[in-house]
């Protein structure tokens, strides 16, 4: 299993949104820490590193993943029409 840590913006995302999308959202990160790369998973286009990106519904979950440390950093959750910014 990985540990999570989450981006100052993905926190500040969490924190705004409604109950049910936090859940959703929540759920699909539990999932993420024990499969970090799922069949959905899809790498994401110009970022220097290799950035993960997941769907849950009109949001995407970015995130980066560090095989070494077992570790994941979600960067960024917003709606896909801004996420990619």
């Amino acid at each position: 299993m990985f540990t999570v840590k989450l981006s100052h913006r993905s926190k500040r995302f969490l924190n705004h949104c409604d109950d049910m999308t936090h859940r959703r959202i929540c759920e699909k990160i539990g999932k993420i820490s024990v499969l970090p790369l799922p069949l959905e998973a899809k790498l994401v286009k110009g970022y220097k590193d290799k950035v993960w990106r997941v769907r849950v519904g009109n949001y995407r979950i970015l995130y980066l993943i560090d095989y070494a440390l077992q570790s994941i950093l979600i960067v960024n959750i917003d709606r896909r029409e801004t996420v990619y910014d």
